[in-house]
């Protein structure tokens, strides 16, 4: 069987399209998409103790790896 390098949710993760899985990356970046075929997606009630990191990592193993172009976390200055 395949070999699986497993990372921590906060480790940094490998984008490339070997590490993926994936073959060959999209032929350029999404925004070259035409503009009906953009989205804009907002995720609520993450917790608060999940990093940017941790949000890149769910999102690629969800399918998601290299249709993404930009993911702006917010910080909460009221929680620590």
């Amino acid at each position: 069987g395949a070999c699986q390098k497993e990372h921590s949710l906060d480790s940094p993760v490998d984008r490339s399209p070997t590490a993926a899985g994936q073959g060959v990356m999209p032929p350029g970046p999404v925004h070259e998409l035409p503009e009906e075929e953009r989205t804009t997606v907002m995720l609520r009630n993450l917790p608060n103790n999940y990093s940017r990191n941790m949000i890149l990592q769910l999102l690629d193993s969800q399918g998601f790896f290299a249709k993404y172009d930009f993911v702006y976390v917010p910080i909460d200055f009221k929680t620590q």
